[in-house]
C-alpha cells in the first residue's frame, strides 16, 4: 500500500507539473519519468528566468519610488544680469579715481579715492550716506568696523554707519596692504607686522624680527596666518604673535590663504607655481598641485572643492581632501579678482581682449561649465565684491554699479545697517 500511494502521489505531482509547465508535456509523460537533466534544461530554467524577471520588476518599481524626485541640479541662474543702481563718486573724466579695494560690511559699500576721501554708500540704493576727507589709504571692513590703512602705517578705526573716527593708531608699518580683521583684533602687515585691539586701536604686539609681509594677514580663531615676501607662510598666535609653525616656499606669496574649516586645512597658492593644502595645526603639507603660473588671488571654498584663479588664465577646481582635479576652465585673460561664489556660480573678473575692457565671467561651480559673462560699462578700477545678493563694481569712469543676478533673489537687508545700529 505505501508503494501504491507513493506512485499515485508521484503521478499526481507529475500531472500538476505538466499542467504548470508546457515544456514538460509529452505524449509519453505517463509512461516514463523525465530525465532530471531535461527538467533543469527545460522547465527549471524557465522558472528561474520567471523569478529573475519578477525580481527585476520589483527592483525597478522600488527604484522609481525612491528616486523619482532626484533630478539633475539646475544650472545657476546668473546671467543676464540687470543694473540695480549706479552711483557717481566724481567727474567721469577729471574726478579722482577709486583706490582699490572697495569693501563692504554686508550692508554698505565703502570706496576710497586717490584724493584721500572715503565714502560710505547704501548697499541697497547706492546713495552716498557719508564722506570723510583726508583719509588716504586702503580699506578693510567687517560688520561693525571699517579700517583705513595709510601708506605710512597710520590706521583709522571708523564707524561704518556714519564714518566717524573711533580711534587712530600709529603702527609705523609702511605699506599699502589692507589690514586683516579678526573678531577683536586688527593685523597690519607690510614692512613689519603689528596687532591692534579692534575696539581701541591699542597695540597688542609687534613681531620681532619684523617680517616683510606680502599679502593681507588672515585671522582665524586663535591664529593668524601671514604670507611673507621670502615665500614663508607663517602661523602665529593671534593673542601674542608667537610663532606656531612656518611653511617655506620659493617666491613671494602674493595671495592670502583661505581656511577649510571642515577639513582643518589651509589652502594657498604659492609664488613657485603650486596650489597646496597645509594642516592647520602644524603646517604639514597634505597635498600639492603644480601649475604653470603664480596665484595672486585668494582661493574660494565651495562644497567639497577649492577654486583657484591662476595667472595662466585658468580656473581650477580641486578636491579639498586630496587635491584631485575636479574640473578646470579657461579664462579669457588674466584674472583681476578671486573667485566669487554666488548662487552656485563662480564669478571671476578678467581683463578684456581690448584696451580698457573688463569682463566678469561666470561658471557653474560644480561642473565648470561656462554660464556667460558681463562686459562692464567701463574698465574695472578694483576687484568686484558681493554685497547681499548683488555684484558691486568700481569703474574707471568714477562710477560704482550694482548688478542683480537673473535667478531668484535672496532677501537681504542691505538697506539697513546690520543689527539695526547706525554704527
Amino acid at each position: 500500500m505505501p508503494s501504491e500511494r507513493s506512485e499515485d502521489a508521484l503521478a499526481r505531482l507529475r500531472a500538476a507539473e505538466a499542467r504548470s509547465n508546457p515544456a514538460l508535456r509529452s505524449s509519453n509523460w505517463g509512461a516514463a519519468p523525465p530525465d532530471p537533466r531535461g527538467m533543469i534544461c527545460g522547465g527549471g530554467i524557465v522558472r528561474l528566468l520567471r523569478r529573475i524577471s519578477f525580481l527585476l520588476i520589483v527592483a525597478s518599481a522600488l527604484s522609481a519610488c525612491l528616486f523619482h524626485h532626484r533630478r539633475p541640479r539646475p544650472e545657476p541662474a546668473i546671467f543676464p544680469v540687470t543694473t540695480e543702481w549706479t552711483a557717481q563718486i566724481g567727474d567721469a573724466l577729471e574726478g579722482p579715481p577709486a583706490r582699490p579695494p572697495i569693501a563692504t560690511d554686508g550692508a554698505r559699500v565703502f570706496v576710497a579715492t586717490v584724493d584721500g576721501a572715503v565714502r560710505g554708500l547704501d548697499g541697497g540704493t547706492g546713495n552716498v550716506r557719508w564722506t570723510v576727507p583726508d583719509r588716504p589709504g586702503t580699506l578693510s571692513a567687517r560688520q561693525g568696523l571699517l579700517v583705513v590703512r595709510e601708506p605710512d602705517g597710520t590706521l583709522w578705526g571708523m564707524a561704518p554707519g556714519s564714518g566717524s573716527a573711533r580711534w587712530k593708531a600709529e603702527t609705523h608699518v609702511a605699506g599699502a596692504l589692507p589690514a586683516g580683521l579678526g573678531e577683536d583684533a586688527v593685523f597690519v602687515g607690510g614692512e613689519g607686522l603689528v596687532a591692534l585691539d579692534a575696539a581701541s586701536g591699542r597695540v597688542r604686539w609687534t613681531a620681532d624680527p619684523a617680517p616683510r609681509v606680502s599679502a593681507p594677514p588672515v585671522a582665524w580663531g586663535k591664529w593668524v596666518f601671514v604670507p611673507e615676501q621670502d615665500g614663508t607662510l607663517r602661523c602665529r598666535e593671534a593673542a601674542t604673535g608667537k610663532q606656531v609653525w612656518a611653511f617655506s616656499s620659493k617666491g613671494a606669496l602674493r595671495s592670502a590663504p583661505v581656511v577649510d574649516e571642515v577639513g582643518q586645512r589651509l589652502m594657498a597658492g604659492t609664488g613657485d607655481r603650486r596650489l597646496l593644502a597645509l594642516r592647520l595645526t602644524d603646517g604639514h603639507k597634505r597635498w600639492t598641485w603644480k601649475i604653470g603660473a603664480e596665484v595672486q588671488a585668494v582661493p574660494a571654498i565651495f562644497e567639497d572643492k577649492v577654486l583657484f584663479a591662476t595667472h595662466e588664465d585658468v580656473l581650477y577646481a580641486l578636491k579639498r581632501g586630496g587635491g584631485n582635479l575636479v574640473w578646470l576652465a579657461p579664462l579669457p585673460s588674466r584674472p583681476l579678482s578671486a573667485p566669487l561664489l554666488a548662487q552656485g556660480a563662480a564669478l571671476v573678473a578678467c581683463y578684456g581682449t581690448r584696451p580698457k575692457e573688463s569682463f566678469v565671467v561666470g561658471f557653474d561651480a560644480r561642473t565648470g561649465r561656462r554660464l556667460g559673462d558681463l562686459k562692464t560699462p567701463s574698465e574695472l578700477a578694483a576687484p568686484p565684491i558681493l554685497v547681499g545678493s548683488g555684484l558691486v563694481v568700481a569703474l574707471r569712469d568714477r562710477s560704482i554699479v550694482r548688478f542683480g543676478f537673473a535667478g531668484p533673489e535672496v532677501p537681504d537687508a542691505v538697506d539697513k545697517p546690520p543689527g539695526g545700529t547706525q554704527d
